[in-house]
């Protein structure tokens, strides 16, 4: 105990250790240059059990904060996406890669007593939102604020944010824009079709 408030007060002598006025930020343990580096939501763990685009994107732009992300996915089939292609990279769809980056998979029976508490281990579920242009952009500031004031918390320093409609919309293209990325494969007009899954569009059947 001596020993870690005479550390404390060597770095408050050297400036190192500041309070949480004046744009300051709580000292962490690590040495400054490691804080630099250090992001937002770094040490915060989240079991995500979405399936499909909302709630993996959700989850996907938490790790893209430095969240540990857990995806946990049927015993066999995994996530439906990864499966929704053409175009594949290996065996994975790109459709499945736009939305799942920075997780970690496991495969968990939730129909199982055994798998449900398992589950209930990290507490119970939330629902995610939803993503529309306008609203996406607004969640993207939000989130940018939360986590500038979080880093200025850890570190001391804020963030510079920039969002807009433009950059979100992109963000948004999701599957779209990876299949051009990595299998430059231009985006088409498909009604009420999809360009991966099939059977998806509407079927009108004329009766007599």
């Amino acid at each position: 105990m001596l020993a870690t408030l005479a550390r404390v007060a060597a770095l408050r002598r050297t400036h190192l250790l500041f309070g949480p006025g004046g744009g300051r930020g709580l000292w962490t343990g690590r040495p400054q240059s490691d804080t630099d580096n250090m992001k937002p939501l770094e040490g915060v763990k989240i079991l995500d059990l979405t399936r499909v685009l909302a709630g993996p994107f959700a989850t996907m732009n938490l790790g893209d904060l430095g969240a540990e992300v857990i995806k946990v996915e049927r015993p066999g089939a995994g996530d439906d996406t990864r499966t929704w292609g053409p175009p594949f990279v290996g065996t994975e769809s790109t459709y499945f890669l736009s939305v799942n980056r920075n997780k970690k998979s496991i495969a968990v029976n939730i129909k199982d007593p055994r798998g449900v508490k398992i589950i209930k281990e990290d507490g119970d579920p939330v629902r995610p939102g939803v993503a529309m242009t306008d609203l996406a952009t607004g969640l993207y500031a939000y989130g940018a604020i939360m986590a500038g004031l979080i880093q200025r918390y850890k570190t001391g320093k804020g963030l510079f944010i920039d969002c807009n409609l433009l950059s979100s919309q992109v963000a948004c293209l999701s599957q779209v824009a990876a299949n051009y990325l990595i299998a430059q494969k231009e985006a088409e007009r498909w009604g009420t079709a999809h360009g991966s899954i099939v059977p998806y569009q509407v079927r009108i059947i004329h009766t007599t």
